[in-house]
Protein backbone atom coordinates (compact mmCIF):
# COMPACT_ATOMS: atom_id res chain seq x y z
CA UNK A 1 0.00 0.00 0.00
CA UNK A 2 2.55 2.40 0.70
CA UNK A 3 3.75 2.94 -3.37
CA UNK A 4 0.07 3.57 -3.59
CA UNK A 5 0.06 6.43 -0.97
CA UNK A 6 3.04 7.74 -2.44
CA UNK A 7 1.11 8.23 -5.39
CA UNK A 8 -1.44 9.44 -3.90
CA UNK A 9 0.78 11.62 -1.73
CA UNK A 10 2.01 13.16 -5.80
CA UNK A 11 -1.90 13.46 -6.70
CA UNK A 12 -2.43 15.89 -3.70
CA UNK A 13 0.83 17.94 -4.37
CA UNK A 14 -0.35 17.86 -7.81
CA UNK A 15 -3.85 19.15 -7.57
CA UNK A 16 -3.08 21.07 -4.53
CA UNK A 17 -0.79 22.79 -7.03
CA UNK A 18 -3.24 23.27 -9.41
CA UNK A 19 -5.80 24.42 -6.87
CA UNK A 20 -3.79 26.70 -5.44
CA UNK A 21 -2.20 28.22 -8.84
CA UNK A 22 -5.59 28.85 -9.83
CA UNK A 23 -6.88 30.57 -6.86
CA UNK A 24 -3.73 32.56 -7.37
CA UNK A 25 -4.30 32.84 -11.11
CA UNK A 26 -8.48 34.24 -10.55
CA UNK A 27 -7.20 36.67 -7.36
CA UNK A 28 -4.60 38.31 -10.07
CA UNK A 29 -7.05 38.83 -12.59
CA UNK A 30 -9.17 41.12 -11.59
CA UNK A 31 -9.15 44.47 -9.65
CA UNK A 32 -9.45 44.72 -6.00
CA UNK A 33 -12.98 46.11 -6.16
CA UNK A 34 -14.26 43.38 -8.59
CA UNK A 35 -12.77 40.25 -6.38
CA UNK A 36 -14.98 40.84 -3.49
CA UNK A 37 -18.24 41.27 -5.91
CA UNK A 38 -20.82 38.48 -6.65
CA UNK A 39 -19.33 37.59 -10.07
CA UNK A 40 -20.61 34.03 -11.56
CA UNK A 41 -17.77 32.57 -12.80
CA UNK A 42 -18.01 31.38 -16.45
CA UNK A 43 -19.52 27.92 -17.04
CA UNK A 44 -16.24 26.85 -17.94
CA UNK A 45 -14.68 28.08 -14.71
CA UNK A 46 -16.77 27.11 -12.75
CA UNK A 47 -16.80 23.15 -13.95
CA UNK A 48 -12.45 23.45 -13.24
CA UNK A 49 -12.95 24.75 -9.78
CA UNK A 50 -15.51 22.11 -9.02
CA UNK A 51 -13.24 19.47 -10.15
CA UNK A 52 -10.96 20.76 -8.62
CA UNK A 53 -12.68 20.16 -5.12
CA UNK A 54 -13.81 17.16 -6.08
CA UNK A 55 -10.81 15.27 -7.28
CA UNK A 56 -9.30 16.83 -3.68
CA UNK A 57 -12.36 15.54 -1.58
CA UNK A 58 -11.57 12.04 -3.19
CA UNK A 59 -8.13 12.13 -2.24
CA UNK A 60 -8.89 12.94 1.42
CA UNK A 61 -11.64 10.53 1.39
CA UNK A 62 -9.32 7.53 -0.21
CA UNK A 63 -6.40 8.46 2.28
CA UNK A 64 -8.30 8.86 5.47
CA UNK A 65 -10.33 5.03 4.63
CA UNK A 66 -6.74 3.66 3.56
CA UNK A 67 -5.36 5.22 6.68
CA UNK A 68 -8.18 3.47 8.76
CA UNK A 69 -7.27 0.41 7.43
CA UNK A 70 -4.25 0.18 8.22
CA UNK A 71 -4.87 1.11 11.70
CA UNK A 72 -7.49 -1.83 11.83
CA UNK A 73 -5.36 -4.57 10.41
CA UNK A 74 -2.54 -3.72 12.67
CA UNK A 75 -4.39 -3.36 15.79
CA UNK A 76 -6.12 -6.87 14.11
CA UNK A 77 -2.84 -8.58 13.76
CA UNK A 78 -2.00 -7.66 17.76
CA UNK A 79 -4.89 -8.90 19.22
CA UNK A 80 -5.47 -11.96 17.19
CA UNK A 81 -5.70 -15.20 19.17
CA UNK A 82 -2.29 -16.55 18.78
CA UNK A 83 -2.88 -20.23 20.34
CA UNK A 84 -0.69 -19.71 22.78
CA UNK A 85 0.09 -17.28 25.54
CA UNK A 86 3.48 -15.59 24.72
CA UNK A 87 3.34 -12.64 27.51
CA UNK A 88 5.28 -13.38 30.58
CA UNK A 89 7.62 -16.04 29.04
CA UNK A 90 11.40 -16.04 29.91
CA UNK A 91 13.20 -17.31 27.78
CA UNK A 92 16.76 -18.93 28.58
CA UNK A 93 19.05 -20.29 25.79
CA UNK A 94 20.94 -23.07 26.90
CA UNK A 95 24.00 -22.13 25.28
CA UNK A 96 27.41 -24.80 25.12
CA UNK A 97 27.10 -28.63 26.20
CA UNK A 98 26.75 -28.04 29.96
CA UNK A 99 23.73 -26.42 29.96
CA UNK A 100 22.16 -28.60 27.63
CA UNK A 101 23.25 -31.73 29.40
CA UNK A 102 22.38 -30.43 32.78
CA UNK A 103 19.25 -28.37 31.96
CA UNK A 104 17.09 -30.75 33.88
CA UNK A 105 19.11 -29.53 37.61
CA UNK A 106 18.47 -25.89 36.04
CA UNK A 107 14.52 -26.58 35.86
CA UNK A 108 13.86 -28.29 39.13
CA UNK A 109 15.15 -25.39 41.34
CA UNK A 110 13.43 -22.94 38.83
CA UNK A 111 10.19 -24.00 39.66
CA UNK A 112 10.90 -23.26 42.97
CA UNK A 113 11.15 -19.48 42.39
CA UNK A 114 8.30 -17.35 43.61
CA UNK A 115 6.63 -15.94 40.52
CA UNK A 116 7.58 -19.19 38.31
CA UNK A 117 4.42 -20.95 37.09
CA UNK A 118 6.13 -23.68 34.96
CA UNK A 119 9.45 -24.77 33.26
CA UNK A 120 9.93 -26.28 29.77
CA UNK A 121 12.66 -27.59 27.69
CA UNK A 122 11.96 -27.25 23.74
CA UNK A 123 14.10 -27.75 20.94
CA UNK A 124 13.05 -23.85 20.00
CA UNK A 125 11.03 -21.30 20.75
CA UNK A 126 7.77 -20.57 18.25
CA UNK A 127 7.61 -17.21 17.53
CA UNK A 128 9.30 -17.15 13.95
CA UNK A 129 9.17 -20.21 12.43
CA UNK A 130 10.37 -24.17 13.31
CA UNK A 131 12.42 -26.47 11.75
CA UNK A 132 11.38 -28.23 8.87
CA UNK A 133 11.92 -32.10 8.72
CA UNK A 134 10.76 -34.96 6.11
CA UNK A 135 8.24 -37.48 7.57
CA UNK A 136 6.24 -39.99 5.65
CA UNK A 137 2.24 -40.72 7.09
CA UNK A 138 0.73 -43.20 7.21
CA UNK A 139 -0.49 -44.20 3.67
CA UNK A 140 2.25 -42.35 1.88
CA UNK A 141 5.49 -43.34 0.42
CA UNK A 142 6.84 -39.69 -0.38
CA UNK A 143 8.42 -37.91 2.38
CA UNK A 144 6.35 -34.26 3.21
CA UNK A 145 8.37 -31.69 5.06
CA UNK A 146 6.69 -30.61 8.66
CA UNK A 147 7.50 -28.31 10.68
CA UNK A 148 9.31 -29.98 14.02
CA UNK A 149 9.22 -28.95 17.33
CA UNK A 150 10.82 -31.36 19.97
CA UNK A 151 9.47 -30.26 23.71
CA UNK A 152 9.01 -32.06 27.41
CA UNK A 153 6.01 -32.29 29.07
CA UNK A 154 5.64 -29.29 30.47
CA UNK A 155 4.72 -27.29 27.16
CA UNK A 156 1.45 -27.06 27.33
CA UNK A 157 1.51 -25.56 30.96
CA UNK A 158 4.05 -23.15 30.05
CA UNK A 159 2.64 -21.61 26.81
CA UNK A 160 -0.48 -22.35 27.68
CA UNK A 161 -1.41 -24.45 24.46
CA UNK A 162 -4.94 -26.34 24.52
CA UNK A 163 -5.39 -29.65 23.33
CA UNK A 164 -7.85 -30.79 20.82
CA UNK A 165 -7.97 -34.45 21.41
CA UNK A 166 -5.94 -37.70 22.98
CA UNK A 167 -3.06 -37.31 25.46
CA UNK A 168 0.12 -34.91 25.78
CA UNK A 169 3.34 -36.64 26.51
CA UNK A 170 3.91 -37.43 30.50
CA UNK A 171 6.60 -38.34 32.64
CA UNK A 172 3.87 -41.18 34.19
CA UNK A 173 3.50 -42.43 30.71
CA UNK A 174 6.89 -43.12 29.12
CA UNK A 175 5.22 -45.38 26.62
CA UNK A 176 3.84 -42.46 25.49
CA UNK A 177 7.12 -40.59 24.54
CA UNK A 178 8.27 -42.53 20.82
CA UNK A 179 4.79 -40.82 20.25
CA UNK A 180 3.78 -37.57 18.28
CA UNK A 181 1.48 -35.15 18.86
CA UNK A 182 0.20 -33.10 15.66
CA UNK A 183 -1.55 -29.58 15.11
CA UNK A 184 -5.04 -29.55 13.25
CA UNK A 185 -3.34 -28.05 10.28
CA UNK A 186 -1.79 -31.36 9.79
CA UNK A 187 -4.56 -33.59 10.43
CA UNK A 188 -6.43 -31.50 7.78
CA UNK A 189 -3.85 -31.64 5.40
CA UNK A 190 -3.57 -35.26 5.37
CA UNK A 191 -7.00 -36.01 5.34
CA UNK A 192 -7.43 -37.54 8.92
CA UNK A 193 -10.56 -36.87 10.41
CA UNK A 194 -9.48 -39.62 13.55
CA UNK A 195 -5.33 -39.00 13.75
CA UNK A 196 -5.20 -40.68 17.18
CA UNK A 197 -3.61 -44.44 16.38
CA UNK A 198 -2.27 -43.65 13.04
CA UNK A 199 1.59 -43.67 11.85
CA UNK A 200 4.46 -41.43 10.87
CA UNK A 201 7.30 -42.72 10.33
CA UNK A 202 10.71 -40.99 10.51
CA UNK A 203 13.82 -42.86 12.47
CA UNK A 204 11.32 -45.67 12.90
CA UNK A 205 7.29 -45.46 12.94
CA UNK A 206 5.96 -42.92 15.57
CA UNK A 207 2.01 -43.59 16.58
CA UNK A 208 0.10 -40.45 16.84
CA UNK A 209 -1.47 -39.81 20.67
CA UNK A 210 -2.94 -36.57 20.94
CA UNK A 211 -3.67 -33.25 18.51
CA UNK A 212 -3.32 -29.59 19.76
CA UNK A 213 -5.22 -26.81 18.76
CA UNK A 214 -3.63 -24.39 16.10
CA UNK A 215 -1.09 -21.75 17.25
CA UNK A 216 1.35 -19.46 15.53
CA UNK A 217 4.55 -20.87 15.56
CA UNK A 218 5.62 -18.26 12.90
CA UNK A 219 4.60 -14.59 11.32
CA UNK A 220 0.53 -13.81 10.90
CA UNK A 221 1.80 -13.39 7.27
CA UNK A 222 1.57 -16.85 6.72
CA UNK A 223 -1.30 -19.11 7.67
CA UNK A 224 -0.54 -22.11 10.28
CA UNK A 225 1.10 -24.79 8.72
CA UNK A 226 1.76 -28.52 9.65
CA UNK A 227 3.59 -29.37 12.92
CA UNK A 228 4.69 -32.53 14.57
CA UNK A 229 5.84 -31.94 18.65
CA UNK A 230 8.06 -35.02 19.23
CA UNK A 231 9.17 -36.04 22.94
CA UNK A 232 12.60 -36.79 21.69
CA UNK A 233 14.99 -34.04 20.81
CA UNK A 234 17.70 -34.57 18.44
CA UNK A 235 20.76 -35.74 20.35
CA UNK A 236 18.91 -35.68 23.73
CA UNK A 237 19.39 -32.13 24.32
CA UNK A 238 17.35 -29.54 24.55
CA UNK A 239 17.83 -26.00 23.58
CA UNK A 240 16.05 -23.50 25.19
CA UNK A 241 14.09 -23.13 28.39
CA UNK A 242 11.32 -21.11 28.62
CA UNK A 243 9.84 -19.65 32.01
CA UNK A 244 6.43 -19.52 32.36
CA UNK A 245 5.55 -16.52 35.05
CA UNK A 246 3.70 -14.03 37.05
CA UNK A 247 4.08 -10.97 38.51
CA UNK A 248 5.61 -7.50 37.44
CA UNK A 249 9.32 -7.56 38.85
CA UNK A 250 11.03 -9.21 35.77
CA UNK A 251 14.41 -7.85 36.76
CA UNK A 252 13.83 -9.57 40.23
CA UNK A 253 13.33 -13.07 38.32
CA UNK A 254 15.87 -12.37 36.01
CA UNK A 255 18.37 -12.12 38.72
CA UNK A 256 17.12 -15.01 40.74
CA UNK A 257 17.70 -17.02 37.43
CA UNK A 258 21.02 -16.13 36.80
CA UNK A 259 21.88 -16.80 40.14
CA UNK A 260 20.60 -20.31 39.67
CA UNK A 261 22.49 -20.58 36.51
CA UNK A 262 25.87 -19.42 37.69
CA UNK A 263 25.09 -22.00 40.93
CA UNK A 264 24.74 -24.98 38.77
CA UNK A 265 26.72 -24.16 35.88
CA UNK A 266 29.34 -21.95 37.05
CA UNK A 267 30.97 -19.55 33.75
CA UNK A 268 28.99 -20.76 31.57
CA UNK A 269 27.87 -17.67 29.36
CA UNK A 270 24.18 -16.36 30.63
CA UNK A 271 21.80 -15.06 28.69
CA UNK A 272 17.98 -14.50 28.39
CA UNK A 273 15.31 -12.49 26.60
CA UNK A 274 11.33 -11.91 27.14
CA UNK A 275 9.66 -13.88 24.40
CA UNK A 276 7.25 -10.62 23.99
CA UNK A 277 9.50 -8.71 22.96
CA UNK A 278 10.59 -10.78 19.98
CA UNK A 279 7.93 -10.84 18.70
CA UNK A 280 7.35 -7.36 19.00
CA UNK A 281 10.62 -7.54 16.87
CA UNK A 282 9.12 -9.72 14.37
CA UNK A 283 6.57 -6.99 13.45
CA UNK A 284 8.24 -3.78 14.07
CA UNK A 285 8.59 -3.58 10.71
CA UNK A 286 4.57 -3.58 10.32
CA UNK A 287 4.86 -0.18 13.28
CA UNK A 288 7.37 1.40 10.98
CA UNK A 289 5.24 0.79 8.15
CA UNK A 290 2.37 2.30 10.37
CA UNK A 291 3.89 5.18 11.58
CA UNK A 292 5.68 6.19 8.22
CA UNK A 293 2.04 5.44 6.56
CA UNK A 294 0.18 7.51 9.40
CA UNK A 295 2.56 10.47 8.59
CA UNK A 296 2.00 10.67 4.97
CA UNK A 297 -1.81 10.41 5.99
CA UNK A 298 -2.40 13.42 7.62
CA UNK A 299 0.05 15.21 5.67
CA UNK A 300 -1.46 14.78 2.16
CA UNK A 301 -4.86 15.21 4.02
CA UNK A 302 -4.42 18.64 5.56
CA UNK A 303 -2.65 19.57 2.09
CA UNK A 304 -5.57 18.43 0.16
CA UNK A 305 -8.46 19.69 2.98
CA UNK A 306 -6.43 22.61 2.70
CA UNK A 307 -7.20 23.39 -1.39
CA UNK A 308 -9.99 22.45 -0.93
CA UNK A 309 -11.25 25.09 2.06
CA UNK A 310 -8.89 27.46 -0.05
CA UNK A 311 -11.69 27.23 -3.17
CA UNK A 312 -14.62 27.11 -0.49
CA UNK A 313 -13.21 30.65 0.78
CA UNK A 314 -13.12 31.91 -2.77
CA UNK A 315 -16.08 30.65 -3.49
CA UNK A 316 -17.77 32.13 -1.00
CA UNK A 317 -16.47 35.33 -1.24
CA UNK A 318 -17.62 35.77 -4.95
CA UNK A 319 -21.42 34.92 -3.64
CA UNK A 320 -21.42 37.83 -1.13
CA UNK A 321 -23.73 39.63 -3.18
CA UNK A 322 -25.91 36.94 -3.69
CA UNK A 323 -26.59 36.54 -0.53
CA UNK A 324 -27.16 40.01 0.24
CA UNK A 325 -29.90 39.83 -1.96
CA UNK A 326 -31.30 36.77 -0.32
CA UNK A 327 -31.22 38.86 2.63
CA UNK A 328 -32.50 41.70 1.22
CA UNK A 329 -35.62 38.99 0.24
CA UNK A 330 -36.37 38.00 3.43
CA UNK A 331 -33.90 34.96 3.92
CA UNK A 332 -32.28 34.08 7.13
CA UNK A 333 -28.55 33.26 8.10
CA UNK A 334 -29.39 29.27 8.44
CA UNK A 335 -30.69 29.18 5.09
CA UNK A 336 -27.81 30.99 3.04
CA UNK A 337 -25.36 28.72 4.61
CA UNK A 338 -27.85 25.28 4.21
CA UNK A 339 -27.79 26.20 0.71
CA UNK A 340 -24.05 26.69 0.60
CA UNK A 341 -23.55 23.72 2.08
CA UNK A 342 -25.67 21.32 0.05
CA UNK A 343 -23.71 22.42 -2.89
CA UNK A 344 -20.75 21.76 -1.22
CA UNK A 345 -21.70 18.06 0.32
CA UNK A 346 -22.90 16.81 -3.53
CA UNK A 347 -19.36 17.58 -4.24
CA UNK A 348 -18.21 14.98 -1.21
CA UNK A 349 -20.47 12.44 -2.09
CA UNK A 350 -19.81 12.26 -5.51
CA UNK A 351 -15.73 12.41 -4.67
CA UNK A 352 -17.07 9.24 -2.39
CA UNK A 353 -18.00 7.33 -5.06
CA UNK A 354 -15.69 8.12 -7.45
CA UNK A 355 -12.54 6.89 -4.87
CA UNK A 356 -14.33 4.26 -3.30
CA UNK A 357 -13.42 1.62 -5.86
CA UNK A 358 -9.90 2.81 -5.98
CA UNK A 359 -9.52 2.67 -2.28
CA UNK A 360 -11.35 -0.53 -2.05
CA UNK A 361 -8.64 -1.84 -4.72
CA UNK A 362 -5.62 -0.95 -2.97
CA UNK A 363 -6.64 -1.97 0.35
CA UNK A 364 -7.56 -5.49 -0.64
CA UNK A 365 -4.33 -5.48 -2.76
CA UNK A 366 -2.46 -4.70 0.71
CA UNK A 367 -4.42 -6.94 3.02
CA UNK A 368 -3.08 -9.96 1.25
CA UNK A 369 0.13 -10.13 2.40
CA UNK A 370 -1.56 -11.15 5.73
CA UNK A 371 -3.01 -14.61 5.86
CA UNK A 372 -5.45 -13.56 8.75
CA UNK A 373 -6.95 -9.62 7.70
CA UNK A 374 -9.96 -7.48 8.33
CA UNK A 375 -12.80 -7.55 6.21
CA UNK A 376 -13.63 -4.56 4.01
CA UNK A 377 -16.90 -3.09 5.03
CA UNK A 378 -18.93 -0.90 3.52
CA UNK A 379 -19.41 1.14 6.11
CA UNK A 380 -15.43 1.76 5.92
CA UNK A 381 -15.78 4.17 3.15
CA UNK A 382 -19.63 5.50 4.45
CA UNK A 383 -17.79 6.17 8.04
CA UNK A 384 -14.33 7.88 6.11
CA UNK A 385 -16.80 9.67 3.76
CA UNK A 386 -19.14 10.96 6.64
CA UNK A 387 -15.78 12.06 9.00
CA UNK A 388 -14.42 13.94 5.79
CA UNK A 389 -17.95 15.42 4.99
CA UNK A 390 -18.37 16.74 8.76
CA UNK A 391 -15.56 18.48 8.51
CA UNK A 392 -16.13 20.09 4.97
CA UNK A 393 -19.62 21.21 6.52
CA UNK A 394 -18.11 22.81 9.49
CA UNK A 395 -15.61 24.93 7.74
CA UNK A 396 -18.07 25.82 5.31
CA UNK A 397 -20.95 26.53 7.35
CA UNK A 398 -18.25 29.21 9.06
CA UNK A 399 -17.37 30.10 5.99
CA UNK A 400 -20.95 30.62 4.76
CA UNK A 401 -22.10 32.00 8.58
CA UNK A 402 -19.91 35.05 8.24
CA UNK A 403 -20.66 35.96 4.34
CA UNK A 404 -24.49 35.88 5.17
CA UNK A 405 -23.99 37.94 8.75
CA UNK A 406 -22.27 40.88 6.60
CA UNK A 407 -24.65 44.02 6.28
CA UNK A 408 -26.49 43.22 3.11
CA UNK A 409 -26.74 46.85 2.05
CA UNK A 410 -22.39 46.82 2.27
CA UNK A 411 -22.71 43.85 0.32
CA UNK A 412 -24.84 45.47 -2.56
CA UNK A 413 -22.74 48.47 -2.77
CA UNK A 414 -19.40 46.80 -3.13
CA UNK A 415 -18.36 47.48 -6.29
Amino acid sequence: MLPALLALFVAVMLVGGIAGSYVAYYLSSFDISRIFKAVLLKSSQSRFKKGLIVAQFAIATGLVACTAAVAMQLRYSKTLDMGFDREKVLVLPLTGETAQKNYAVLQQQLRVLPSVQQVSAVSEIPYNGITNNGFVPEGDTKALIIHQLDADEHLLEAFHIRMKAGSWFSASRPDLANGYVINEALAKILGWQTPIGKTISRDGVHPIIGVVSDFHFASLHDRVEPLIITNKPSGGMYSYLAIKYTGSDAANLVASVQQSWKNIFGATPFDYWFLDDAFNTVYKSEEQFRQVFMYFSVLSVVLSLAGVFGLVALTVKQRVKEFGIRKVLGANTMSIILITVKEFAALVVLAAIIITPAAWYYIHSWLQNFAYHIGISPWLFVACSAAVLVVTICVISLQAAKAAMANPVKSLRME
